[in-house]
C-alpha cells in the first residue's frame, strides 16, 4: 500500500521531469535561433553609409535589435528558472527512490517477522491441534504467495 503510493509519486516526479526537460530544450533551440537572427540583424545594420546619413535610416531594425536582446536575457532567464526546477525535481527523486527503497526493505523485515511469527504459531499447534497447525500453515502459505504476487 505504502509502496504503491511512493511508486504513484515517483511516476509523476519523472513526468514533471520528462515534461521539464522537453521545455528547457524548446527554450534552447529558441535561444539559438534568437541569437542567430541577432547577429544578422547587426550585420545588416553595420552598413557604411549609415555613418554618413544625417537621418536616422535604421531607428525600426535598431529598435528591433533592442527587442530581439530583451527577448533573449527573458528566455536566458526563463531557462535558468527550469534548470533550478529541474535540479529540485531530480532532488526529490532521489529522496523518493530512497524512500522507496527503505519502505521495500522494511516490508520484507515485515514479511520475514510474519512468517516467523506464523511459524512459531504452528510449531505450537502441531503436537496438541495436527489440524489447527495445518490451517496455520496453508494460511502462511496463502500470505507468502500474495506477498510473493505483489511484487
Amino acid at each position: 500500500m505504502l509502496s504503491d503510493f511512493i511508486h504513484d509519486i515517483k511516476v509523476d516526479i519523472e513526468k514533471q521531469i520528462s515534461l521539464l526537460d522537453q521545455t528547457i530544450h524548446t527554450l534552447q533551440d529558441q535561444i539559438k535561433e534568437d541569437e542567430k537572427f541577432l547577429e544578422i540583424l547587426l550585420e545588416d545594420s553595420d552598413a557604411v553609409f549609415t555613418e554618413f546619413s544625417p537621418r536616422d535610416l535604421n531607428y525600426k531594425q535598431e529598435q528591433e535589435i533592442r527587442d530581439l536582446e530583451m527577448k533573449i536575457r527573458e528566455e536566458q532567464d526563463e531557462l535558468t528558472e527550469e534548470n533550478e526546477r529541474l535540479e529540485k525535481l531530480q532532488k526529490k527523486l532521489a529522496q523518493v527512490e530512497s524512500i522507496s527503497e527503505e519502505s521495500i526493505s522494511l516490508d520484507q523485515d515485515i514479511n520475514r517477522e510474519q512468517v516467523i511469527n506464523g511459524l512459531e504459531v504452528i510449531d505450537s499447534y502441531i503436537l496438541s491441534d495436527p489440524r489447527r497447525a495445518k490451517m496455520e500453515l496453508h494460511r502462511l502459505v496463502m500470505r507468502l504467495k500474495k506477498v510473493e504476487n505483489d511484487k
